[in-house]
């Protein structure tokens, strides 16, 4: 079992991931909901997403967004993609994209 300490009452990825370094994993798998997609953006421990598109509309104001948190208002602090590659499984799509890191955008926008 690890035992991860909390940050801001979540788990700290940045710490978990620190640990699972240690013991030689390299690559993990985040499955989640909004909240830990964005936690785990924010930590800046995602460096490839892969987003699965049902062709199907649901919408609403009161719509869940696959990413959670604060969210990003200005448009030039947006998650940037890159290197996308999009794929159809049957009726559904996948797109699979690196991500450019958080701390790499804010420090060249200043």
């Amino acid at each position: 079992m690890i035992v991860v300490p909390e940050r801001e009452g979540e788990v700290d990825l940045k710490e978990l991931m620190s640990i699972l370094a240690k013991k030689k994993i390299d690559s993990v798998l985040l499955e989640g909901g909004a909240t830990l997609n964005w936690s785990a953006i924010q930590s800046n421990i995602v460096n490839k997403v892969q987003v699965y598109i049902a062709p199907k509309f649901f919408g609403g104001n009161d719509a869940i967004s696959p990413i959670g948190g604060l969210g990003i208002e200005d448009p030039k602090f947006a998650i940037n993609l890159t290197e996308p590659k999009i794929m159809t499984l049957g009726d559904d799509i996948l797109i699979e994209s690196r991500i450019i890191p958080l701390y790499s955008r804010v420090a060249r926008s200043d």
